[in-house]
């Protein structure tokens, strides 16, 4: 019947006067515990007689909620017999249930052997190698992992068999099973409890109910149920007849709810305590649980243990208690062994007050979850402690596995202070001390509740979490280090080893004040003006600081598109790229030279504060008169119309290498006598390898800066003697070129394998960047060995589209539309004739000629365009003008629904610009966490083993990692396990072996590898949690709130309803089948 030690308040502990129900209904050997509630917390109609000093001193207690515990006055002596029954009692003893561990300690320290049960699922729990003996009970084939724990003949017949004489059944399960208890007396032994005459009238909620005036018995039809509430309304709570623990409890408001809570209740009370019978009260809103705790004797002799407040519950379960200090396990099992209370010193009158605590149930519920149990491994486990903490747990340890069969119960948390405050600080202490990892836990929840004013006030009641949902705004742990190790063992089952790189240049020494001061200080126009005033320029990144003093800037990025960073990195890119996070400089270019999409960006760095460098995209050759699209007056118009937008800097981007020397002094020439106090950069490729000496060319007619392919120390040594030199030493540039010279070899894996220069390009007018990808697409489609004809189809392409500015993601359509015309084998002119007769093309093109990336220079060529759309809308202005307005607010809805209340701003910009890509990335970073931190080396291949190496978190915060060795393949799940020492304690991880699917078809392993709800399809609905499919309600049609199936888990049942409206077009699952939370069950259309 014990449960915890109580919580006391004011029942007058000088008084060992017996109140009428101790007198006629508590008379036994053991403890036993009174519920009630109060509704007005100064009323006293409902508590035990007391004289008028203790009423007075109740309700002053009431009133503060000044919750007080007491203890014994005088140091307790072991009772001793010098009898049999102690010779007897010291043999063996028998204990089940999840209190079984706490039992054992106090049994160990009477000097008694003890014997535990378990079923077989629970065949690795703690209490099972606690005990001095252990036998499984009930047989697999036979028995549900509950139904073990209810074989009440088969656990006589092993205790008899054992030479038990003494049994405790703990609480939950048998322990208030009049029955039970009946049997274990018959076969002469003991029974730590109540007598059954006792737990039948007050065990079974029921009978208890019949010596209070006015109560019902069980409801077991719906008739019965409807004349009840005719009676007494809505809102009324369906309560088990047997057990407790808050299962087979459901608060019902609405009668349309209660055919189906009805159901559950019952379900949930006959798989937890066998016996599926119920009652009905009417709920009462906001009334505080107070429990009493009655500890009796074989000789009719009773005390009370004072009261605790229990008001604080989750589905009417005990969150948070107050407890004293008394021993209950102890005197349960020495009055069960015949010693009275007196013999233990256990007189009311010697029970005084001492100080305060408090007890929290921690979990493997999700609060974020509407309190779902999570079942999985245990991958860390590190408890709490110090001075007034106790812990009584069982499951809490570091590879013990959570079942979806029993109580979702790590670990009680105990906190004893000489205040209230002084407790509730301890436990919140104590609560951030745990690291529990690979389950979710309740932990933040209690947290979020230790630290609400309400309850430091002691303002709470019984349905004050439902009542309270700002205590939902839960702040998760970080979970770095273990997010870390996921996936450096996710590099160790699936990468590749690379060869580690040099040490990084010494940073012991600070650069000097650099040209970020004048950005910060006196603007961007000031900047723009002193580059070109002054030739001392400094670097603003540490790492090349010292080597390149006169280097203008860093850059920070590559590529056209900040995707890169969350598909390739996962990395936020606004981290990155975002003003307020230090970059500076912002280079805006159109992939068509569009002016009117280029404003946008403009506008926006502006208003940002960040220097403008607007660049024009470059093709064609300035210096061949035969080509006359592009030709100078092109870009000085051009140039013209991006000085009229305030720009800061102008960048020449040459994306494909096309800038030739003499191109080079004729473009920059001009653009230099026009506007002298430009900045001009100019970025370019080295696919034709005349890079050099075009960047040689563009510095002598006026370039100030140059990022770009060829090598620097070439540039630097060919000026250095000139009225050019860049004041940067051969000798620096050498040793940086020797530290990414290694550096490299850590990306050796994303070589492009072209190892010499290519002067086609001046042909094709590929850019660079996509020269490298598009051959590897053109391998991974199995046009590898039709390279020359891809090159040549694609300038073919490009005079299809009209001889286009070609850079992401306009080069893409190209590129596109030359691997479909190798693929079908057409030419130009097929293409041509194709267009007439109602072909398909790949999408990217049909939208190129819709208008969606903009107005390329000169317009669309017809009447090939209009073949190609033919009916599609087309757009003749800027793209995004004609756009519907995006419902910004709905995606932050959605997105928080989704991800939670982290959700930025910018955020919210990704998803709607690349919703997948954003999708993706939130996956990873849930699942990795910040992977910015770890080293290059080890972002891209695996340590070696016995490989130590650090990892800095933030300032001060560093993780030092130890790879210690990779386990087997696990053919039942296609996971590793990888073992690390992090800061000296050993951690495993289990990771997904991608080549896994392979070895299952070697072994013949079945393993049911379930499909996964798509988050992002609302029309997925997929298990909310771990746990077995107890019943599957399925019709053609669902509305949104219909319940699809009956989940069970840790003996709580869950209903699974439809979040939308439809017709169901497939069920993934079955009655019986087991699921992880994430698993689909429905598609619904």
């Amino acid at each position: 019947m014990s449960e915890q030690d109580v919580k006391p308040t004011s029942i007058n502990e000088k008084s060992s006067e017996k109140t009428p129900i101790a007198q006629e209904q508590v008379t036994s050997n053991n403890s036993l515990r009174v519920s009630f509630l109060i509704v007005n917390p100064e009323s006293t109609q409902h508590e035990p007689q007391k004289s008028e000093q203790d009423i007075e001193s109740n309700k002053k207690d009431l009133e503060l909620e000044h919750f007080e515990t007491r203890s014994i006055e005088e140091p307790m002596e072991p009772w001793k017999h010098e009898g049999p029954w102690y010779t007897d009692i010291m043999k063996r003893r028998w204990f089940i249930s999840e209190i079984a561990i706490r039992i054992f300690r106090t049994a160990h320290e009477l000097s008694m052997r003890t014997v535990a049960i378990f079923s077989h699922e629970d065949r690795l729990s703690t209490h099972r190698y606690k005990a001095d003996e252990a036998y499984q009970i009930g047989d697999p084939s036979n028995h549900t992992p509950v139904g073990a724990y209810l074989a009440q003949d088969e656990i006589i017949r092993i205790a008899k068999s054992k030479g038990v004489s003494m049994i405790h059944p703990g609480y939950g399960f048998l322990s208030e099973n009049a029955s039970f208890a009946r049997k274990v007396e018959e076969a002469g032994i003991a029974y730590v409890g109540p007598t059954p005459d006792v737990i039948e009238k007050l065990g079974d909620k029921t009978k208890a109910r019949e010596i209070v005036p006015g109560t019902r018995g069980p409801i077991s039809t719906f008739d019965q149920a409807n004349d009840f509430i005719e009676e007494y309304g809505f809102p009324i709570i369906i309560k088990a007849a047997m057990g407790g623990g808050g299962r087979g409890m459901r608060v019902v408001r609405e009668r349309e709810n209660f055919k189906d809570s009805f159901n559950r209740a019952k379900s949930e009370a006959l798989a937890a305590f066998g016996d599926g019978t119920v009652f009905l009260e009417r709920f009462l809103e906001r009334p505080k649980h107070i429990e009493v705790q009655l500890l009796a004797d074989s000789e009719g002799n009773v005390i009370h243990l004072f009261e605790r407040d229990c008001s604080v519950q989750r589905r009417h379960q005990k969150v948070v208690e107050e407890i004293t200090g008394i021993d209950i396990v102890a005197a349960q099992i020495q009055v069960a062994a015949g010693a009275l209370l007196a013999h233990q010193n256990l007189i009311q009158d010697r029970i005084q007050i001492r100080g305060h605590a408090i007890q929290c149930r921690v979990t493997t519920e999700d609060p974020a979850q509407n309190f779902q149990p999570d079942t999985g491994k245990i991958e860390v486990y590190r408890s709490a402690g110090g001075n007034g903490v106790r812990l009584d747990g069982g499951a809490g340890y570091a590879g013990a596995v959570i079942t979806p069969h029993y109580d979702s119960l790590l670990v009680k948390v105990t906190c004893w202070g000489k205040t209230y405050e002084i407790s509730r600080r301890k436990v919140i202490r104590s609560l951030t001390e745990f690291r529990i990892r690979g389950v979710k836990t309740n932990i933040p929840f209690l947290l979020r509740l230790l630290t609400h004013s309400a309850f430091a006030n002691g303002e709470v009641w019984t349905t004050f979490i439902d009542d309270t949902p700002d205590l939902f705004r839960l702040v998760e742990s970080k979970n770095r280090a273990q997010k870390i190790l996921k996936y450096l063992g996710d590099v160790v089952v699936n990468g590749s080893s690379i060869k580690d790189g040099p040490e990084p240049v010494d940073l012991s020494n600070p650069p000097e004040r650099g040209w970020r001061c004048i950005i910060q200080e006196k603007g961007p126009e000031a900047f723009a003006k002193a580059v070109r005033e002054y030739k001392d320029l400094l670097n603003i990144a540490p790492q090349t600081a010292h080597a390149l003093a006169n280097a203008y800037s860093l850059e920070m990025w590559g590529g056209a598109t900040f995707d890169v960073s969350m598909r390739f990195l996962y990395e936020d890119p606004w981290d990155r790229l975002a003003k307020e996070y230090g970059v500076d400089i912002f280079r805006i270019f159109d992939s068509l030279n569009y002016i009117e999409n280029m404003k946008l960006g403009i506008d926006a760095v502006r208003k940002a504060g960040g220097v403008i460098e607007a660049a024009i995209c470059y093709t064609g050759d300035v210096s061949d008169p035969k080509k006359t699209k592009y030709d100078l007056d092109y870009y000085l118009n051009f140039t013209q119309e991006l000085v009229n937008e305030g720009i800061h800097v102008l960048g020449i981007k040459d994306m494909a290498g096309l800038l030739k020397p003499e191109a080079a002094e004729i473009l920059i020439g001009s653009i230099r006598k026009r506007w002298p106090d430009l900045p001009i950069h100019v970025h370019t490729h080295d696919t034709a390898g005349t890079g050099v000496a075009s960047m040689l060319a563009a510095a002598k007619a006026g370039m100030s800066g140059v990022t770009s392919q060829p090598s620097m120390g070439a540039v630097v040594s060919a000026l250095e003697h000139s009225e050019l030199g860049t004041g940067i030493r051969l000798e620096d540039v050498h040793a940086l070129n020797e530290y990414w010279e290694q550096a490299r070899k850590l990306y050796s894996c994303f070589e492009s394998g072209v190892l010499s220069g290519d002067s086609s390009v001046y042909e094709h007018e590929m850019p660079g960047g996509q020269y490298t990808n598009l051959m590897f697409q053109a391998s991974q489609l199995g046009l590898g060995k039709q390279w020359k004809e891809i090159k040549k189809a694609y300038a073919e392409a490009n005079k299809l589209c009209g001889d286009i500015i070609k850079v992401t993601p306009s080069s893409k359509v190209v590129g596109d539309f030359a691997q479909f015309m190798v693929t079908n084998k057409w030419s130009f002119n097929d293409v041509i004739e194709k267009a007439k007769n109602n072909t398909s093309f790949p999408v990217s093109v049909v939208e190129f000629f819709q208008g969606y990336l903009g107005q390329p220079y000169g317009g669309f060529p017809e009447p090939l365009r209009s073949n190609i759309i033919r009916d599609l809308p087309r757009i003749d202005a800027r793209p995004g003008a004609s756009m519907e307005p995006m419902d910004l607010d709905k995606l932050k809805k959605e997105l928080i629904a989704k991800y939670g209340r982290s959700i930025r701003g910018v955020d919210i910009s990704s998803a709607a610009i690349y919703p997948k890509v954003f999708a993706e990335y939130r996956e990873q970073l849930e699942k990795f966490g910040d992977v910015s931190v770890i080293p290059t080396r080890y972002f891209l291949c695996k340590p070696e083993i016995g490989e130590e190496f650090c990892i800095s978190l933030e300032e001060g915060v560093t993780l030092i990692i130890k790879f210690l060795a990779i386990g087997p393949l696990d053919t039942a799940t296609g996971k590793r396990e990888v073992f690390f020492e992090l800061n000296g304690e050993t951690r495993a991880v289990g990771i997904d072996d991608r080549s896994a699917g392979n070895l299952n078809k070697i072994f013949s392993v079945e393993h049911v590898h379930r499909k996964k709800a798509d988050p992002g399809n609302p029309g997925d609905v997929g298990a909310p949690m771990s746990g077995v499919v107890i019943e599957i309600r399925v019709h053609a049609e669902v509305k949104a709130g219909d319940p699809i199936c009956v989940l069970s888990a840790m003996k709580m049942e869950t209903v699974v309803s439809s979040p939308v409206s439809g017709k169901i077009e497939h069920v993934e699952v079955k009655e019986s089948d087991s699921l992880s939370a994430g698993d689909l069950i429905v598609k619904i259309i």
